[in-house]
């Protein structure tokens, strides 16, 4: 006789997933996603607290540790979000992938929690976040396409493009004359998630272009500022605040990115991006040691406005002292030029003073993360330095004396890849706002003529797999490997930089991006003529 066998009681669950309960399957509760319907490829539709979108944020102290400024108690925002299932799952990766890896090694209040609490007060910015959530879901499991309206086929990348176009027609009520009172920062942090959002995608020239508008209305909120700060009130004390203290930095960063890697003095003076309202450098006392890599990534930063600037007015200078000048200004000329330059290279010298005393204080309880971060920025510094110097080179042939450098960078940027190990496959291809090893790379494979030196950069950069601000490594690959073809065509048997002469020698004066996988690249070879005006040579390149 067949004994009926009665199914064990147990409790429901009454806060599993949606799915699990409908399945009536125990649910692990893993948030966003649960990983019994993850790992069975079933779409995980999340948690009812999560549709309510009205839950009360918590209250939470961050722990101390050396890489981050210590706050008192932050609210977090809520996690749960208006929308439908795909805007929601769209959010949740926003929340559990995307703002992390924009944040790359560095601690951020603003991408951990200030912008996803706005995304509960203001529509702009909720339907930006999920587009650019939407987005970097598609490009973590492959590669993308530009969005160009009703020729996207994937739906995932037609669902980012909808939310993109839903943000922006938001985004008009702030645009409008009167806006509303937050209309300065929502305007702002849009532009912020639009820049990443066509960056993604590489579609830089429309990256660039959000960045110029957002320096531009950054610009003229500094001015009415300085002309109303007696007649704010608490509210506009609270944005004012939000602007300078988290959306300023953020855009300085993207200004230094938007500077071509080691312009060449001879010509980029008159190739410069037109100047913002944005002054970004301060007058700020460097410490005997940094009190966290924030503050020091910070220093460094402004230690590269004034750095940059510096380049720039040099090549002006030059310029003019090539013309005819009296004989005075030409004398004074190069002292002040001097002057300036030490001035710039002690500043870096007491940023790496303090840097290191960090370094050694947190040694013994650096993780990895705290170990990309402080590699990330010895390249930086690395970089800065050698920028510094060119703003005096006379000739290409001068790069050949700071071979030391461009091993150092390679050393470091191939210590910082070989610190993911073998996650490097799970994490996939990587998008960050900050740059990390795409620049510095770049500048070896095309500034070192060391045959050997400059393809090993190039072998890194190419197997690198990351997008970084407004860098992308497929990009620069094709950059690097066209420089290496041009300035090697019809050379033999190349074992030295010094057998590279300088009348191949490439000065890379421009580079438009345009369309797909493509672009124009407006350059000098050899040395250029004084006193004459210099004729570019333009060539295309794809990849």
């Amino acid at each position: 006789m067949k004994v009926a066998r009665k199914k064990a009681w147990r409790p429901k669950s009454k806060t599993g997933c949606s799915t699990c309960r409908i399945r009536r399957v125990k649910c692990g509760e893993e948030k966003p996603y649960c990983l019994r319907c993850t790992k069975t490829g079933r779409r995980c539709d999340g948690y009812d607290s999560d549709r309510q979108g009205g839950s009360s944020p918590t209250l939470t102290s961050p722990q101390r540790t050396a890489f981050s400024q210590v706050p008192s108690p932050t609210l977090v925002p809520s996690t749960g979000i208006e929308g439908d299932e795909q805007e929601r799952r769209s959010f949740h990766f926003f929340l559990d992938r995307t703002a992390p890896e924009l944040a790359g090694y560095y601690e951020s209040e603003f991408w951990s929690r200030l912008v996803l609490q706005r995304c509960h007060s203001d529509d702009a910015i909720r339907h930006a976040v999920i587009a650019l959530g939407a987005l970097h879901e598609s490009y973590k499991s492959g590669d993308i396409k530009l969005l160009e309206g009703e020729s996207v086929q994937d739906p995932q990348q037609r669902f980012a493009l909808v939310q993109n176009n839903k943000a922006i027609r938001y985004l008009t009520s702030h645009l409008s004359p009167g806006g509303t009172p937050n209309s300065a920062e929502v305007i702002l942090t849009c532009c912020l998630l639009f820049v990443c959002f066509e960056a993604m995608q590489g579609n830089y020239q429309a990256a660039f272009t959000h960045l110029n508008s957002g320096l531009k209305i950054l610009g003229e909120w500094l001015e009415r500022m300085k002309q109303n700060s007696t007649k704010a009130g608490s509210d506009s004390n609270l944005a004012r605040k939000f602007i300078e203290n988290e959306l300023m930095p953020l855009f300085g960063t993207l200004d230094i990115q938007s500077t071509t890697i080691l312009p060449t003095s001879s010509i980029q003076w008159g190739m410069t991006v037109s100047p913002s309202k944005v002054d970004f450098k301060t007058e700020n006392d460097i410490p005997s040691s940094f009190s966290s890599i924030n503050e020091a990534r910070i220093c460094l930063e402004n230690r590269t406005h004034w750095i940059l600037e510096f380049h720039q007015n040099t090549a002006q200078k030059n310029h003019s002292l090539s013309q005819e000048v009296p004989s005075s200004s030409i004398d004074q000329g190069p002292r002040n030029i001097l002057d300036e330059k030490s001035k710039q290279a002690l500043g870096l010298e007491q940023w790496s003073n303090g840097f290191s005393n960090l370094v050694h204080s947190i040694r013994p309880t650096m993780d990895p993360k705290d170990l990309r971060a402080s590699l990330s920025l010895k390249l930086f510094h690395t970089v800065v330095k050698l920028i510094l110097e060119t703003a005096l080179f006379a000739s290409e042939m001068d790069y050949d004396k700071y071979m030391s450098e461009f091993e150092l960078i390679i050393s470091l940027a191939d210590t910082l890849l070989e610190s993911y190990g073998d996650s490097r496959r799970e994490i996939g291809r990587v998008f960050s706002f900050n740059t990390a090893i795409v620049p510095p790379l770049l500048c070896v494979v095309c500034k070192c003529r060391d045959p050997g030196i400059r393809r090993k950069a190039w072998s890194l950069l190419s197997t690198s797999s990351r997008r970084e601000g407004g860098w992308d490594s497929d990009y620069a690959t094709s950059i690097g490997r066209w420089t290496i073809d041009k300035e090697e065509e019809g050379l033999e048997q190349i074992s030295k930089a010094e057998q590279v002469p300088e009348a191949t020698r490439v000065v890379v004066a421009e580079i438009v991006s345009l369309g797909r996988r493509r672009a124009l690249v407006k350059y000098l070879q050899g040395r250029r003529p004084a006193n004459v005006d210099v004729q570019l040579k333009e060539e295309w390149i794809s990849w």
